[in-house]
């Protein structure tokens, strides 16, 4: 990370802080002036949350790819992940009643949940 938006001379505890620009991009000045060498530390959230975000939308991705849905209602999206869980189901349904009957519109309505399913795993990941 740069800090390229903070300039500032020497800081210690009878000084203010001088030249401090205002930090750009979410990003949060922490000053302690309780050590000896009076530090500044300068971090986004971005960087305190990158490991944590990470994790959430692989569990969300994989959610989704084992249950159409989950990882919406894992997002707090439950009604999105209803609708997701129940034409995911119906489109299934109706491919193994129709795979005897009708196998081209058994093919379709199989390629329609294999999309629908893909579909439901990037909105999870994006929504994490």
């Amino acid at each position: 990370m740069s800090i390229q938006n903070v300039e500032c001379g020497y800081v210690n505890q009878t000084q203010q802080l001088r030249n401090v620009k205002q930090p750009v991009n979410n990003q949060n000045l922490n000053v302690d002036l309780s050590t000896p060498e009076d530090s500044i530390e300068l971090s986004t959230k971005k960087e305190i949350t990158k490991e944590a975000s990470t994790a959430k939308k692989v569990g969300v991705g994989l959610a989704s790819l084992v249950l159409p849905g989950l990882g919406q209602l894992i997002n707090g999206q439950g009604k999105k992940g209803a609708i997701q869980f129940i034409s995911n189901a119906a489109l299934r349904t109706g491919t193994t009643a129709l795979a005897v009957a009708c196998p081209p519109v058994a093919a379709v309505l199989l390629l329609g949940s294999i999309a629908l399913n893909v579909g439901s795993i990037v909105d999870a990941v994006k929504n994490a």
